[in-house]
């Protein structure tokens, strides 16, 4: 079965949820660049990015690029996820911020992950 998305749906989801977080919930206020909560959502998302991957590509025999795509999708879902729960508990602070280090995170994760396992 070959699924596909449309190349835009991801920008545009993302967008959304950004948007949602910062007008429903305050997310914007109070929430800086740099702070240690970013670097530990970065290094997080990269750790699991890489760590999914290289699961996938030694344990379930799949192609490097999929290992890649597995890895990205899994640690910035799992990110996406905990803002979402964020936003849905109380006392919970959504940040539009922290989507944007796990992203980042995701990306430099499967980054080191294709570079590390051939191809």
């Amino acid at each position: 079965m070959d699924l596909r998305i449309a190349p835009n749906s991801g920008r545009a989801l993302l967008s959304g949820l950004l948007l949602w977080m910062c007008a429903s919930h305050g997310a914007c206020r109070a929430d800086t660049w740099l702070g240690r909560d970013k670097l530990e959502h970065f290094g997080v998302t990269a750790a699991m990015a890489a760590a999914a991957g290289f699961v996938a590509y030694n344990h379930f025999d799949v192609s490097h690029d999929d290992a890649v795509a597995v890895g990205f999708g899994v640690s910035l879902g799992l990110g996406g996820l905990k803002e979402i729960v964020d936003a849905n508990v109380p006392g919970g602070q959504p940040s539009a911020k922290d989507i944007v280090a796990d992203l980042l995170g995701a990306l430099a994760g499967a980054a080191l992950l294709a570079a590390i396992i051939a191809r």
